[in-house]
């Protein structure tokens, strides 16, 4: 999509945001809503401001407390550089931030963590955007978003409108949710470290294993999505989809006489079921984010993709199916478990960003812990399995340590393991005509691919370090054997 069109799209969503708070106003229909800011922890809402909602809190994070985390003796307590770091990383952690007055804002200003990112291909990349609230409107809600690469120099842009069917008390996404959304996004799209259904959210150095190995995509899709009180959830979409190569590769393929033909895209029209089991869910509601509080019992996930040809403009069949089982297991007062198990499959005659790669997992309300040894597009499939797992400590040896007990510091162990397969059919040919892979893309022997780590999460409060070993496929040209992690917990 060209930068004008992307800047009318994004101006036509504040146009809307002006005349439609003024218009949707007088339809408003009269609610007793409580401000989130005067919600405390544990408080519970008013029977009257939850009629209708599930919900039963909804509060900023706790505060971070840099001034109890770093008593730094200098004669006396008030410390103005250390109260101003704490309002700034406590703005960071909340995330978003209401614009005007809390008390009757209609619109939050975030996300704040993304922000200021930098990725392979963007180089240094700016964000913002704005989220509407049920101040603007209790069942309609907008939200966007604008980017700007500065070495690629292209500007980026995701807008959604919601309809949501529930009364929710602050925004669309308050369990359970209830809601009919159109989507349209142009972005830069890592196949093979972002789901293709996953947001674009990464913080900070963004997608450091895609270097050479970015797309840029555009989609529009139509969704619903049914959340329930006793744990089942659904989802339903349809989406038209654009994929372009990036810096670094290219899409062509191989034809007879080795002549190489170049192709500008890869289209996609698609239609897609879901269905979620989590077994008593409860949830802590922050103001635009929650937090799954469900110990000891599995969350079941089932998803089918069918792709056609010659639906919105679509060139490529196929189906994609996807299962996985997260479970969370307490170990006493020592610590926890967190573990999830993946099986996906694709069928079909498919060009490589349609194929399956190791991190190119949905987000997961328990463990998503990344591969982190491996280039993202290293290790490419049609039939993949994956078991990811991570213990956090709680009282266990870091909780001795005086210093470590008053920053929350806990251990960290993890293990990630994957095995995928590709069938003769998808290895490109000048005969099936599919695109050559990238130079650092390879398919897995017999042996799974396995790595694990060793650290500590809370370092001084929201530090993660930790150091990542590559057991198997240590030779391959692009691999990286072990790595010391460095990462902020947000």
């Amino acid at each position: 999509m060209k930068r004008s069109s992307c800047v009318c799209m994004f101006c036509f969503l504040w146009v809307a945001i002006g005349v439609g708070q003024n218009i949707l106003r007088t339809y408003r229909p009269t609610m007793l809503r409580q401000p989130p800011d005067t919600i405390g922890v544990g408080q519970n809402i008013p029977e009257k401001v939850a009629v209708g909602d599930s919900i039963e809190k909804i509060q900023h994070n706790t505060s971070v407390d840099l001034v109890g985390r770093f008593p730094i003796n200098v004669g006396e307590k008030y410390m103005p550089i250390l109260y101003l770091a704490d309002t700034l990383v406590n703005l960071v952690l909340d995330d978003w931030f209401p614009l005007g007055d809390p008390q009757t804002n209609a619109f939050d200003f975030g996300r704040i963590q993304t922000i200021p990112t930098y990725n392979h291909m963007e180089g240094f990349r700016l964000r913002g955007g704005v989220a509407s609230t049920t101040r603007f409107h209790p069942h309609f809600f907008l939200k966007g978003y604008m980017a700007y690469g500065f070495k690629d120099e292209k500007l980026k842009c995701r807008g959604e409108a919601t309809l949501s069917f529930n009364n929710p008390l602050y925004h669309e996404d308050e369990f359970p949710k209830n809601n009919l959304s159109v989507i349209y996004e142009n972005e830069v799209y890592p196949f093979a470290e972002l789901h293709p259904r996953s947001t674009n959210d990464a913080v900070l150095y963004a997608y450091k294993h895609s270097e050479n190995a970015m797309a840029y995509r555009d989609f529009l899709e139509f969704r619903y999505e049914k959340e329930t009180l006793w744990g089942f959830a659904a989802q339903a979409w349809v989406r038209t989809s654009t994929v372009k190569p990036g810096e670094g590769f290219s899409f062509t393929s191989i034809e007879t006489h080795n002549e190489q033909v170049a192709h500008k895209n890869v289209k996609t029209g698609e239609v897609g079921i879901s269905f979620r089991y989590t077994p008593g869910a409860t949830y802590f509601q922050y103001r635009r984010k929650r937090e799954l509080l469900t110990y000891g019992k599995p969350i079941f996930t089932v998803s089918y993709t069918k792709g056609l040809n010659g639906f919105l403009g679509g060139k490529t069949a196929y189906d994609r199916v996807e299962v996985s089982i997260q479970e969370r297991f307490a170990i006493g007062d020592y610590g926890r478990f967190n573990t999830s198990v993946d099986v996906q499959r694709v069928w079909g005659l498919l060009p490589f960003p349609l194929l399956l790669y190791p991190n190119q997992q949905n987000k997961n309300p328990i463990e998503n812990s990344a591969f982190y040894c491996t280039p993202s597009i290293e290790f490419v499939g049609d039939k993949q399995y994956a078991l990811r797992t991570t213990f956090k400590g709680n009282r266990w040896l870091l909780y001795r340590v005086p210093v470590f007990r008053k920053w929350g510091t806990k251990e960290l162990i993890t293990l990630r393991a994957v095995y995928g397969t590709l069938k003769n059919k998808n290895m490109p040919t000048p005969e099936n005509g599919l695109f050559v892979f990238p130079e650092a893309t390879t398919v897995m022997t017999k042996t799974p691919y396995i790595e694990a780590s060793i650290g500590a999460i809370d370092v001084m409060g929201f530090f993660r370090v930790e150091y990542v070993h590559r057991f198997t496929y240590r030779n391959n040209p692009h691999a990286i054997r072990g790595s010391l992690r460095f990462d902020v917990s947000l």
